[in-house]
């Protein structure tokens, strides 16, 4: 399991504890709250995963492997076919965090 892969999965656990109720009436729409709480979520999972490997990662290279996360989650929103490409990329900078 890649460490894109947790972070999704992380996201997925935490919508369910976390999750917006959308049923409420509201006057300005369902979409901010939608991308809203998925920026939430999806920082709130990455320094989950990041605290899951902390102890393997040099402390000081550790603020690029979560720019490089962060950056991934928020493009795989707009864009959720470039995974592949994105997953190499997180990958990349977990193994240089790792050195």
């Amino acid at each position: 399991m890649t460490l894109l892969s947790e972070v999704i999965a992380k996201i997925k656990e935490l919508k369910a504890v976390y999750g917006y109720d959308f049923n409420i009436p509201n006057i300005y729409g369902v979409a901010d709250f939608r991308r809203n709480e998925f920026v939430f979520l999806a920082k709130k999972a990455v320094r989950e995963v990041i605290k899951e490997h902390e102890d393997e990662l040099d402390r000081l290279k550790k603020n690029i492997l979560v720019q490089k996360c962060m950056k991934a989650i928020m493009k795989l929103w707009t864009n959720p076919e470039l995974y592949s490409t994105l997953e190499q990329i997180v990958e990349q900078a977990y193994e240089y965090a790792k050195n």
